[in-house]
This record gives structure tokens, sequence and C-alpha cells, in this order.
């Protein structure tokens, strides 16, 4: 099936319009190393600029060590002032399967340190490449899964559950070859497969929980704290507005996270991804029209993402 079938079904299946579907922002990874392009602080700022014209609060799940590279704290002050939420993504971004549950324990409490003083600070807590401990060919199981959340429970954190995964992060890497390499052309062409494969993604998630999930659920985007969201996330805001979907706040999404029992009772579910949700498949968009993409698959593991 070719790309554009493949939009036309889930347009048929997930009509645009869908009615009482709401989403909360969340960024993954903050704050992400400088580019050439943007400094950490500026990319802040833009992400800043961006959803205060939206009216929108998101979440910022922070990377403990990365916090550590700025001593001032500049991005974490500047979301907190704001009114943005600042929440643990680990103190490293390790695999939880590939690691014991001390080291687990240890890293939730080191950037838990670090993030506490902030009022924007909330207990909720991501696992890094969505991996809750139970990815047997990494070395984890159910039992870890279960033992991790019971830990995370403990100290009184809750699920920074996300209904909508992405790939913005290949994305990403393709904008980053596209500014080496002076294909500036490029970024429109890139923009347009970006909120088209995101529109998609979103119609696949809202449409696998709407059949699972016999309740209303407020769902979680997530994106990644890059440059393709600081130079796209106007267009991304207003996409999803111009879809009729609501923007609510991260606090709305994790009040409630009872309906998750159900979710974390079959692992299987949060490995879910659609068609298109591929390395390959994205690159397949730029050749089609008519760009051509250097693969370095090599160098890419997609289920660490």
């Amino acid at each position: 099936m070719t790309h554009l079938n493949s939009y036309l079904l889930a347009l048929l299946l997930f009509p645009i319009g869908l009615c009482g579907v709401e989403i909360a922002i969340t960024f993954d990874d903050h704050p992400m190393p400088g580019t050439e392009r943007f400094s950490s602080l500026q990319r802040t700022e833009r992400f800043v600029d961006v959803l205060d014209k939206h009216g929108c609060q998101a979440a910022f799940f922070c990377i403990g060590q990365a916090c550590e590279q700025d001593p001032t704290h500049s991005s974490l002050r500047l979301l907190n002032h704001y009114g943005h939420f600042l929440a643990n993504h680990s103190f490293t971004h390790r695999h939880l399967s590939q690691q014991p549950l001390e080291n687990f324990v240890s890293e939730l409490d080191a950037t838990d340190a670090i993030l506490g003083d902030f009022s924007g600070m909330r207990r909720w807590y991501r696992f890094p490449y969505l991996d809750y401990g139970c990815r047997e060919p990494l070395g984890g199981s159910t039992d870890k899964m279960t033992a991790a959340l019971t830990l995370m429970e403990e100290r009184g954190y809750v699920e920074g559950y996300v209904t909508m995964n992405t790939f913005d992060w290949h994305l990403d890497m393709l904008l980053e070859r596209a500014i080496e390499h002076g294909e500036l052309a490029t970024l429109e062409t890139l923009k347009a497969i970006y909120l088209e494969l995101l529109d998609e993604w979103c119609r696949y998630y809202i449409g696998v929980y709407d059949e699972r999930i016999d309740r209303p659920i407020t769902h979680t985007l997530l994106l990644h704290a890059n440059d393709l969201n600081a130079l796209f996330l106007d267009d991304v805001l207003t996409m999803i507005q111009n879809n009729g979907w609501t923007l609510v706040s991260p606090e709305q999404a994790f009040e409630d996270v009872s309906w998750r029992e159900e979710v974390l009772a079959d692992p299987s579910l949060l490995t879910l991804t659609p068609p298109s949700m591929d390395c390959r498949a994205i690159e397949r968009r730029f050749q089609d029209a008519g760009l051509r993409i250097e693969s370095r698959h090599e160098v890419i593991d997609e289920a660490s993402y």
C-alpha cells in the first residue's frame, strides 16, 4: 500500500474533526544540547513563545544529567516562569530493561533533587525510550516492570504516560542533514511531511484507544525538545486545533491515571505503532517527493526510541 493510500485509509477510519479529542503536549529529553541553529535556551524561548500564542501549557520531561550542563538552569527557570511543568525523565536516559532496579531508583532520585526547587515541578515520571523494564530482548520482564512502577509510586510519582508516540527524532535527524548539506529548500517539504505523518499517527492512536478503552481519556502527545519542533511547533499546534481537537493541560492528563491499569496489564499495548512510524517508511516519503535522503540506518536502533 502506498503512503497516499495509507493516509486516505486513516482519514476514512478516523475522519477529520473527531469530536471530544483532548491532547496534552509533552516534550521529552529536555534540555537538549545546542546546535548550530539554536542554543538550548534559544530553543526553549521558541517553545515558550509558541505555547503562549496558543494558550497551551506543556510538560517538559527532563534528563538530570543534561540539566547539570547548565549550572544556572536558565531553560528550566524560563519554563517555570511561564507556567510550564518540569517532570522526571531519569538522570542518564538509559533503558530500564538493561539496568538493575537500584539504578532506576537512584536516577529517579537524582533528577528529583535537581527539579525539586522549582514550583512547576510535578512528580510525573516518563520511562526513557518508553521502556518500562519489560522488553525481554533487552533483559527485561513483566515482574521488573511491576517492581519499577511500585518503586515509582512509593516515591509519590505517577506514570507520565504517552498515548501518541512519534518518530519526530528521526525527522530531526533528516533536518540536521538537510542543513549540513545546505538544502534549505528541503525545509518546507520536511515540514509538510512531518505534519502529514503526525496527523496520521495521532489518528491511529485515537482509533486504538477508542477501541480498547471504554471511557474518555486525555491523550498525551510525545514530542522531543529538538530543532524540528523549535521550527515547526506552531504548525503542529495549529494542525491539532484545525482538526477540531482541544489542547489541554498535562495536569488534566496525569490527574487520573487509573485507566492505565488496563494498558499496563498488557505490555504489548505499550509498543503499538502505525505502519508509517518507521525510519525507512519516513525516508520513502522524501524519496517520493523527489528528495535524496542519505541513509544511516547502520547507526540507528529504531527499537530504542
